[in-house]
């Protein structure tokens, strides 16, 4: 689900993120002894923020970033791809100590204080459907949504549930490529009016597959995402978020950003959904 990268080399991101969606899920790493100073931490595909590359290393701004934190404090990084439920059950046994597929408190978690990652949601409709711009919720009353299962939905969303029939599509165990793009051929072929979901990631989808649909603007909503730990790795949480907490201040968080994806961190944090 990525940001819009787009602005300054859409053609080079396309091919990557084709050649990253095809192994990320296929990708396994073997289990070895943690020493001391190693952190493992587990997260999911959603390029720029995170993914793996074409040597099978893990790299995105946030992989950066938080690599660069725990070198910094003499912690050594050690990268899981993992589907976010089997991330969030293993941060919960301690398995991992960290997990950047954290959006918001999950029982057993620790959860982060600065935003690590945006989840612009955004309306998906037809190539052909008349309106050109989102213009509210209210227009897709009686319409038929398709939602992501399990999923957090924000409350703008939620709220409006009962206006609308949900057909809700389960790609959240794998993730594989081919499911993650099952939701917008059910949009498609006509099995639905309309679907809600990231909006640069939708915007991807539909140009690499070449499908007949659209994607409005302004976005429905914006989902902040956070950096989740083990319970009892309360002394990495401190570690990370007090060095996050210092960059978000001294605007350095938004130079990163701005330079991996062409958007500022603190533009992406205050936006009222982004136009």
């Amino acid at each position: 689900m990525p940001l819009n990268t787009h602005q300054r080399g859409r053609e080079n991101t396309v091919v990557r993120w084709r050649t990253l969606l095809c192994a990320v899920y296929v990708f396994a790493l073997t289990t070895a002894p943690k020493a001391d100073n190693q952190v493992r931490i587990c997260f999911e595909n959603w390029p720029p923020y995170y993914a793996i590359n074409e040597a099978g290393a893990a790299e995105g701004v946030v992989t950066e970033l938080i690599r660069n934190i725990l070198h910094n404090a003499g912690l050594h990084a050690e990268f899981f791809n993992k589907p976010p439920i089997r991330c969030q059950a293993e941060l919960r046994s301690g398995k991992m100590d960290m997990g950047l597929t954290a959006d918001t408190a999950k029982d057993g978690i620790l959860l982060g204080s600065t935003a690590l990652t945006h989840w612009i949601i955004a309306a998906v409709v037809p190539a052909n459907a008349e309106e050109k711009r989102f213009s509210g919720l209210d227009a897709y009353q009686g319409k038929r949504a398709l939602q992501i299962a399990g999923y957090d939905y924000p409350a703008i969303i939620r709220d409006f549930e009962p206006r609308w029939k949900i057909e809700q599509v389960d790609y959240t165990p794998v993730l594989e490529e081919e499911a993650a793009i099952t939701p917008y051929r059910m949009l498609e072929s006509g099995r639905a009016d309309l679907l809600l979901e990231d909006l640069y990631w939708s915007e991807y989808v539909i140009e690499t597959y070449d499908l007949n649909l659209k994607v409005l603007r302004p976005a429905v909503a914006v989902v902040r995402g956070y950096a989740g730990y083990a319970q009892q790795r309360r002394d990495l949480k401190d570690l990370v978020e007090q060095h996050l907490a210092v960059l978000a201040a001294n605007g350095k968080l938004s130079e990163l950003y701005r330079a991996t994806t062409g958007i500022s961190w603190d533009v992406l944090d205050n936006q009222n959904p982004a136009n």
